[in-house]
């Protein structure tokens, strides 16, 4: 697990630690000389190595490097955008002895980013503009020092134009901009590495996960055991028009053999021959219906349902007043775990989030992508992209739900702690990844343990899979049900905690 900052919390712990009697120039050095070592794992002396440094830290941590590459007989140039800045930048420019270039060409094999640090906070315009246009168009092997210079670090959007990253090394924590928006296709790899910085104050709690965070999830069965020592869930979904989305959740959740006992599908009574015996493990719930494929609130069948540990409700279920009263009923009466997804979200947006407010439940999770969340929090796409963080933990905290947010990089979050997942395929970017999703999360949050850790390792799990199917497959072809062959594998890999 590893902590995420905001660019002001990173300065504040820059600034901290330098009034503990670290020097900015004592960092710089630890800086440049950590990624020096790291480079030189994967960078052979035959490659032509060019370094182009803005003149503020981030310039200055370049010339740290190129200070050691030169001494270790490298083959490296650095490009300077401004002969001289501030005093750090100034000693360590003069300390590299090294050739200086007054252009960028094409002969270089490697190009160091050490042009804008995390500070950047208005469009990239003049020299930098054209030095970075000039760089992406060499189309070369590309390190970035903190943060691809062009983003602004915050918010992960480009100011104007970017660096395009192969990896990014960011300094002591990773920053928001390296996952959000534009942020995880420029950043590239992300390598943290320790300078020895630390914060002065509790700052906002935003992790990034690791294999290891999970194996808690997946203890070993004991033999002295039955299918009611494990756990129960329920699905209730599915109407006319949308035959396929709980289907979809339940293969997810089947298939992953993650310890529940028991699993049941609860659908409309008129879908019946649809929908029976397409799983043979599966307990079936006929659910009133209006008599054509929507099922409508009735309390003697929800109430059947009320000793379930956790109950998914939503995937093809259609909106409507009558799935409205269904949703609430569980809100006010179900003492265990509810997941809304999908429509179920819809029709909370459409007849009010006031239901939420006040429910019974151990935990409410919903799992809205970001048009649906936009429709819940009636906050505009573009505002919430501008700042995922607060919003969807503004969101959270004032319902009493844990949010799974979820965009190219997924926000989980309780309105207090928040989890990110930035991983994953673009093949997701399919209909039907969201119901594979709620089924994953649906046997992850039948126990209460580390709630929000199970919350966050659903879109851990489903990222993972994809990344799988994606080596395998071309990710234009790939649907959810080719993920399901590579679960077993993930599984084992979050149970050894091995990346």
């Amino acid at each position: 697990m590893r902590l995420v900052l905001d660019n002001i919390s990173a300065k504040e712990a820059d600034e901290y630690t330098i009034s503990n009697g670290i020097s900015s120039l004592e960092l710089m050095e630890k800086a440049g000389y950590t990624i020096f070592k790291d480079i030189i794992t994967y960078i052979n002396k035959d490659k032509k190595i060019l370094i182009v440094c803005g003149n503020g830290g981030n310039g200055g941590d370049g010339l740290v490097i190129a200070r050691y590459l030169n001494e270790l007989n490298y083959d490296v140039s650095v490009y300077l955008l401004k002969n001289e800045g501030k005093e750090e930048f100034n000693t360590n420019l003069n300390r590299y002895k090294g050739k200086t270039v007054d252009e960028i060409t094409d002969q270089y094999d490697v190009i160091i980013d050490a042009i804008f640090g995390i500070g950047l906070n208005k469009e990239v315009g003049g020299i930098y503009k054209n030095t970075i246009e000039n760089i992406v168009n060499l189309n070369k092997f590309v390190i970035s020092i903190d943060i691809a210079s062009g983003l602004d670090s915050n918010t992960g959007f480009i100011l104007g134009c970017s660096i395009k990253a192969n990896i990014t090394y960011a300094v002591q924590f990773a920053k928001y901009g390296h996952y959000f928006n534009n942020g995880r296709d420029y950043s590239g790899e992300v390598r943290i590495i320790d300078i020895g910085i630390k914060n002065k104050k509790e700052v906002r709690k935003t992790y990034v996960l690791d294999k290891n965070d999970g194996q808690f999830l997946f203890p070993k069965r004991d033999s002295l055991s039955n299918k009611g020592t494990y756990k129960k869930s329920c699905i209730i979904g599915g109407c006319k028009e949308y035959l396929g989305a709980p289907m979809i959740c339940l293969s997810s959740f089947l298939a992953l053999r993650m310890g529940n006992g028991y699993s049941c599908l609860a659908f409309p009574e008129s879908l019946k021959e649809l929908y029976a015996l397409k799983y043979n493990e599966l307990i079936y719930k006929n659910m009133k219906d209006d008599g054509d494929g929507h099922i409508v609130f009735n309390k003697e069948d929800l109430d059947s349902l009320l000793n379930y540990d956790s109950i998914a409700i939503g995937m093809g279920i259609g909106v409507s007043e009558e799935v409205y009263k269904i949703i609430k009923y569980l809100l006010n009466n179900y003492k265990g775990n509810l997941l809304i997804d999908a429509d179920g979200l819809n029709t909370i947006a459409k007849y009010g989030n006031d239901i939420l407010l006040n429910h019974i439940c151990k935990n409410v999770v919903l799992t809205p992508h970001l048009k649906e969340f936009e429709r819940l929090s009636n906050i505009k796409k573009s505002e919430i992209s501008g700042d995922f963080i607060g919003i969807s933990n503004t969101y959270a905290q004032k319902y009493n739900v844990k949010l799974v947010l979820k965009s190219n990089t997924t926000i989980i979050t309780d309105g207090d702690t928040t989890y990110i997942n930035p991983f994953g395929s673009p093949c997701l970017a399919k209909g039907g990844s969201g119901d594979f999703l709620s089924g994953i999360l649906l046997s992850l949050i039948t126990k209460e343990d580390n709630f929000l850790v199970r919350c966050a390792f659903g879109p851990f799990i489903l990222s993972r899979l994809s990344e799988l199917a994606s080596e395998e497959y071309d990710e234009n072809t790939i649907v959810s049900s080719d993920l399901l062959k590579y679960i077993s594998t993930v599984i084992k890999e979050i149970k050894d905690g091995k990346d």
